[in-house]
């Protein structure tokens, strides 16, 4: 079974996020940004879902998420995540802006349209052997908040132009005086150089902690593979291990995004049911790189 996904080029990004923009400005809600490290659970997600041929939501608590499914279609990346986005709006036409409040009839729209988000992610997966697409777009911070409605979904903004007054007569200008010389400025002194930053300690000990941290928590899902541990356990450690290094401030990782990367890697070892010793493997390789950066 083969599973394609995209890698969207900067332009393309562009044009997605303008699309979405355009909606969110329909509602007065600010624009959001394209964000690379959402975009990795988004394209895990939808590679997820079109891989066992199934529509559900993951169990993410960082994001607010919207789906959407396609069978039959061509393999149009760009049409069909426009269509995706089409479909989440269309939801306004049950939205009752007089009674705010969430539906799972209107929660895609008002996921789309939350004043307060701003930035998303998205992935799209289509499996060759279905012709099944899935479509996941992650959203942070999420929407859909209940006591929130009132002031994070607007109705829409009236697009009709107001009447242009008309111009007042210009007074007849007066002449200008002439400008009196500015008196040049007394050079001033060269600052002080700038004494040599030293090094933060306190720094250096916080990267110190969060490492040991998730090596930790590798080293001991490690013992849970040793264990032979149901792939459940194993998944939900990893989610686990997963949103900590998304807390990670960049500072303190500057290889964040391929640490991630390489995690839903082992992720997926583990969900395909690969040997252990390639997961064992690819855990080590982590652990081995992160005590790498503690000691740098």
């Amino acid at each position: 079974m083969s599973i394609v996904q995209p890698t969207f080029t900067d332009e393309e990004k562009q044009e997605i996020v303008s699309y979405v923009n355009d909606y969110r400005k329909k509602h007065s809600a600010p624009p959001m940004k394209w964000d690379d490290e959402i975009s990795i659970f988004s394209r895990y997600w939808a590679h997820y879902l079109a891989k066992n041929n199934e529509f559900k939501h993951s169990d993410n608590k960082l994001y607010g998420e919207n789906l959407s499914y396609f069978q039959g279609y061509e393999n149009n990346v760009m049409e069909l995540i426009k269509k995706s986005i089409d479909l989440w709006y269309e939801e306004i036409k049950d939205y009752d802006f007089n009674a705010p409040g969430y539906s799972s009839a209107t929660g895609h729209f008002t996921a789309l349209i939350w004043v307060n988000s701003k930035s998303f992610g998205l992935g799209y997966a289509y499996n060759e052997e279905t012709k099944v697409v899935e479509v996941a777009q992650n959203i942070e911070p999420a929407g859909n908040i209940v006591g929130q409605f009132a002031e994070n979904v607007l109705p829409l903004v009236d697009e009709s132009p107001a009447p242009a007054p008309e111009p007042a007569p210009a007074p007849a200008p007066e002449p200008a005086p002439a400008p009196e010389p500015a008196p040049e400025p007394a050079p001033e002194p060269a600052p002080a150089p700038a004494p040599a930053p030293e090094p933060d300690e306190d720094e250096d000990e916080e990267k110190e902690e969060v490492i040991k941290k998730i090596i930790m928590l590798l080293e001991n899902l490690i013992y849970l593979i040793y264990s032979k541990h149901r792939p459940r356990i194993l998944l939900y450690n990893m989610d686990t291990i997963i949103n900590e290094i998304y807390m990670i401030k960049h500072p303190h990782l500057p290889a964040k995004m391929n640490l991630i990367n390489k995690m839903y890697y082992v992720k997926y070892l583990i969900s395909s049911r690969r040997p252990s010793y390639y997961i064992v493997r690819s855990l080590y390789s982590i652990v081995s790189y992160l005590k790498k950066e503690m000691v740098q």
